[in-house]
Order: C-alpha cells, then sequence, then structure tokens
C-alpha cells in the first residue's frame, strides 16, 4: 500500500490594498502551515525557542546567542566544541534569514524590507500587516462590526459568519491588559453562550429587525432554560430567506390594498381635487364630468387618474 503525501503550496502574493480580516486570516494560516513544513523553521514561530530576534537595523546577525535550552549534538569526543556552538548559531540564523525573505516574498512589495529587516518576530509581521490594511484585532477596529452590512441575496449563514469572526478576532488573547479590570489576561478569552446568542440576535437584527417578532412566534415556544437562541442557530439561518419573502408579500399585498383604498376615495370625489365635480380648488357648482355618456371614466382615463394617484403616495 503505498501513501501519496498532500503538497503545500504557498499562499499567493499580498495585493498592495483591499484585503479584508477574514482574507488576511486565511493567508495567515496558510503561510504558517506552508512554513511549518520545514522543521528548520519551527524554532522562530510562536512559542519557539528563536520565536524574538533583533531588527537587522540593530544587529545584522538578529540572534545574538544559541537558546540556553539548546545544545548542538555532541561531537566526536561526546562534548560540544565551541566550533559546533558557531556552526548551530550560524546555521539558525541562515534559517532566520531565509524564512524571512519567504515572507517578504509574499507580502506586499512596499512591506518587503520592513519585513526582512525591521522584524521582530512572527507576530510583530502579523501585527505590521494589520496596520498597513487596517484590519488591527484591538482597539477601535472592534468598531468596524458596523460596516458589516447584509446586501439583498447574500446567504444569512455567511453574514452570521462575518460577524462570528470579528467577535472571534477580538477576543482577548492571554497576556492582554484589560484596562478597566487593571489586570491582565491569564488564558485566552472563549465566547460565552450569552455571547453567541447576543451574534445570533445581532445577526437577525441587521438583516431585518421585523424578522426577531416572526422567530419569536414560530420557535418561542421552545425556548426555555433548558434551550437557548444559539441552540436553534442553524434553524433559524436556514428559514430566514423564506420569512424575508413573507415579509415582502405582505408588504406588496399592505400597499396594493392601500392604493385601492386611495383610489376608490380618489374617485368617488369625482376625480379628485381640481376637477369639476371635486371639492378643491377649482371645484364649480357643475355637474361632475362623468366622462361619456355611459356614466362611468373611459378606461385610458381611469388608469391614468390610478397611476397619477400612485406616484402622489409616493
Amino acid at each position: 500500500m503505498t501513501s501519496t503525501k498532500c503538497k503545500i503550496e504557498i499562499p499567493n502574493q499580498l495585493p498592495e490594498s483591499g484585503v479584508s480580516r477574514v482574507q488576511f486570516k486565511s493567508w495567515k494560516e496558510g503561510m504558517i502551515v506552508y512554513l511549518k513544513q520545514n522543521k528548520d523553521y519551527h524554532p522562530f514561530l510562536s512559542g519557539g525557542m528563536y520565536e524574538k530576534w533583533k531588527p537587522a537595523e540593530d544587529d545584522p546577525n538578529r540572534i545574538v546567542e544559541l537558546a540556553a535550552t539548546e545544545e548542538p549534538k555532541e561531537d566526536q569526543e561526546n562534548a560540544a566544541t565551541e566550533a559546533s556552538r558557531t556552526s548551530l548559531l550560524s546555521k539558525r540564523r541562515r534559517d532566520l534569514d531565509t524564512l524571512l525573505s519567504i515572507i517578504a516574498r509574499k507580502v506586499d512589495q512596499y512591506d518587503f524590507d520592513e519585513v526582512l529587516n525591521s522584524s521582530t518576530s512572527i507576530n510583530s509581521i502579523w501585527a505590521m500587516i494589520e496596520l498597513v490594511y487596517d484590519i488591527g484585532r484591538k482597539g477601535v477596529h472592534f468598531l468596524e462590526l458596523g460596516k458589516i452590512k447584509f446586501e439583498q441575496g447574500d446567504s444569512p449563514v455567511k453574514f452570521y459568519k462575518k460577524i462570528y469572526h470579528h467577535f472571534m478576532d477580538n477576543l482577548y488573547k492571554a497576556g492582554d491588559i484589560v484596562a478597566y479590570k487593571g489586570s491582565q489576561m491569564t488564558e485566552d478569552e472563549k465566547l460565552s453562550p450569552t455571547l453567541l446568542n447576543f451574534i445570533l440576535y445581532y445577526t437577525i437584527e441587521s438583516i431585518d429587525s421585523r424578522l426577531l417578532k416572526k422567530i419569536k412566534d414560530r420557535w418561542g415556544h421552545i425556548l426555555d432554560n433548558d434551550k437557548c437562541l444559539h441552540d436553534i442557530k442553524d434553524i433559524i439561518l436556514k428559514a430566514i430567506p423564506d420569512l424575508l419573502t413573507k415579509l415582502e408579500t405582505k408588504d406588496v399585498e399592505a400597499n396594493s390594498v392601500n392604493s385601492s383604498h386611495q383610489l376608490a376615495a380618489f374617485t368617488s370625489r369625482g376625480g379628485g381635487r381640481g376637477f369639476r365635480g371635486g371639492s378643491g380648488r377649482g371645484a364649480t357648482n357643475q355637474r361632475p364630468w362623468t366622462g361619456r355618456r355611459s356614466g362611468k371614466f373611459c378606461r385610458l382615463c381611469l388608469i391614468t387618474v390610478y397611476f397619477i394617484n400612485l406616484i402622489n403616495i409616493d
């Protein structure tokens, strides 16, 4: 039995502009997976022995000395010599140069130099890219939630995912400072059940606030202490297109009925304001105009009056 290995492709080069938070996240994860295929790059990724280094502007070598936890393989005399330590340090420096070169060739050309010469860690590179495309995770970037809009024809599921990932990207990480508490996070923040409920609620309300009543009428009876809104997320998101169609149909019917009532009131006044027999300006004591001798509007006149009335209503 033969086994085949899946070839991991390096991500495409980032464009000069127009990269969203979701697109960058996908690119970043793809780059990390690609780099992990080579064990020589592991020490420079998050959590590695050399996850931080000096910028080339300050020290061309970047790595000053071997990590305290790393020892070169024993030589023939079963002892690590200064030569073997120097050789290993040189290798680490070359590996870091290669890793930075790989990433630098896949960012925008104007960010090449910053990756190659100014970076101090893999995370500093990601932060620099987020700054360039204004897609940062913290602070003012949370307000970008307001830019996520539901457009006609969008999938409710995909719209929910956009909002969900916005919250996920803004969760606090271990080590982050929570200023209002005056404390530091000891572990990564998790999405709570209440926040998951709110994300779904916000999604529904953002699509069409009238959906909330529809959903409450249809599923409100099953929401209790043991079942929350998020528990029926998939059911609700799947039903939203049908609920929107029904809301639009109801609006059309209501407008049609309203227009019919307006037309009936308009014609009952003898043609409305300004027509002979009307009650408005220009009305006379003459017998109301009745069109042909049949005593009714001709079809063309009736249609014309009807559409004039619609325009006035709008």
